[in-house]
């Protein structure tokens, strides 16, 4: 009753999502309570690349087509990633790994294999709770791609039609129709996968009630062990939002009666609802629910936004939910600095602070894996760079008048060519400019914040990545810190 009194009087919640949010927190509860927060950990391994970019998407995604034959470059810097984190999670019992992205099986048949034994030869896979692999794009998935995905035990999939009307898939830019959803469900089914997820989005551009009553017709008649129930939620980079006036015929509608009708579809197929999150911009102001069989919950997807547990995230521009980490790393920082204080050092102070940051960003979010800045840019950050083939193989910056300058020796690797050519960090400036609009909040602060630390400390940074030399100049510190 006390829940009940808080959701009301502070939030203005209704009796409906009151009962929705405590039954999920009891079921989550349950769920949960075999976990070990403090030593366990997940694993996520994200694969930024697609068929297509939906119309509404903001992850970050890249055209398969536009990689192929190149996609060994971002294994070959994964698997360093794995390595580092494998040696740093020793000892520490794995309850769940999440193979998402992006869609992962956008790759060839033999990456994802390759993938999946490098996971079984680095991690204790064998005794992990869940293995989730999502084969969302049904475009993406073949009968070679699921029988590798069989072979190595993954204990779930996700195939996520989002809709089951063709005019609203040709819409959204889904390049496969409504008959290949079924025909790959199908297969999965025949090869042994006995935990499938489907994920629907209500809201979508021109749908209507009966459009949404048509997508959970079919999707009953295929009967998923979970089906996961989003609100459309239009992010800053999404395409439907970048380009507004393109799309400002179209229609967007989330109902009470679409929500409704949504839940009772999922328990008609005897699903209880077992997780539910909110975001900004959601159509209809909803939530997503996760509705599952007993005994078919996605034990990751609670921990990810409960944030209960560590998640070591690997892969590019993948978010790290790292707990008491975190607060260990913190508490080491900040006895770094007193004790530098101590010695009355203010450079001092300063230039460990920011090495001791730096080095654990790079060490968790990087994996200090012998990464050169180059293979940075090639594998995580700056899209221009690779569609043009050029590669980022030096940086260097000079403070000897007084003023801030840099330049960047870019070679054309993939070209074959070895010319050089000289960039000001103006130019520079509006390469990566032309791309921080397609590119989601958390690689933005990373750029923003990785050229701010090369140009207030001097290469303080890149000395860490690349062990470039340096001059470190106190009176512009202290103008910084004026």
């Amino acid at each position: 009753e006390d829940i009940r009194k808080f959701m009301k009087e502070t939030y203005m919640t209704s009796d409906e999502k009151i009962n929705l949010s405590i039954e999920i927190a009891a079921r989550e509860k349950r769920l949960l309570e075999p976990l070990d927060y403090d030593r366990g950990y997940s694993l996520y391994v994200g694969i930024p690349f697609c068929p297509t970019t939906c119309l509404y998407c903001s992850f970050t995604s890249y055209p398969i087509s536009k990689w192929k034959g190149r996609t060994g470059l971002y294994l070959e810097a994964l698997f360093k990633e794995l390595e580092y984190t494998a040696e740093k999670m020793k000892g520490r019992p794995l309850d769940t790994i999440y193979f998402g992205g992006g869609t992962p099986t956008s790759l060839p048949a033999e990456d994802i294999d390759a993938i999946l034994c490098k996971l079984e030869q680095l991690f204790d896979t064998k005794n992990a709770l869940e293995f989730t692999v999502e084969a969302g794009r049904p475009d993406s998935i073949t009968e070679e791609k699921l029988k590798v995905l069989a072979s190595h035990g993954i204990s779930r999939i996700s195939i996520n039609p989002q809709t089951m009307n063709q005019k609203t898939l040709d819409l959204i830019g889904r390049r496969h129709t409504v008959e290949n959803v079924k025909e790959k469900f199908h297969i999965a089914r025949e090869l042994g996968f006995d935990n499938i997820n489907m994920d629907l989005i209500m809201g979508l551009p021109g749908e209507d009630l009966d459009d949404v009553k048509h997508t959970l017709e079919e999707i009953e008649a295929l009967k998923p062990d979970s089906l996961t129930v989003h609100s459309l939620a239009i992010k800053r980079a999404a395409r439907l939002n970048m380009f507004k006036e393109e799309y400002a015929d179209l229609k967007i509608n989330n109902t009470p009666e679409m929500i409704a009708l949504s839940e009772a579809c999922a328990r008609r197929m005897g699903m209880e609802p077992y997780y539910l999150y909110r975001q900004k911009n959601m159509a209809g102001n909803f939530e997503n629910v996760g509705y599952s069989l007993p005994g078919k919950a996605c034990i990751y997807n609670i921990l990810i936004m409960e944030e209960m547990q560590t998640i070591a995230a690997c892969g590019a521009l993948v978010d790290d939910r790292v707990g008491v980490v975190v607060l260990r790393v913190a508490e080491e920082v900040e006895l770094v600095v007193k004790q530098v204080h101590l010695q009355d050092s203010l450079v001092h102070a300063h230039r460990l602070y920011v090495e001791a940051l730096a080095a654990y960003y790079i060490e968790i979010l990087l994996g200090q894996c012998g990464l050169l800045l180059c293979h940075l840019v090639e594998c995580t950050l700056t899209q221009a760079l690779l569609q043009t083939g050029l590669m980022l193989a030096d940086l260097a910056l000079d403070t000897a008048d007084g003023t801030v300058y840099g330049s960047i020796h870019i070679s054309r690797r993939f070209l074959g060519a070895d010319n050089q050519t000289n960039l000001t960090h103006r130019d520079l400036d509006r390469l990566l400019a032309a791309q921080l609009a397609e590119c989601n909040r958390g690689i933005r602060i990373l750029l923003e914040v990785a050229i701010q630390l090369l140009y207030l400390t001097q290469c303080i940074l890149t000395q860490l990545v690349l062990d470039l030399d340096f001059s470190f100049d106190d009176s512009e510190l202290h103008k910084i810190i004026s």
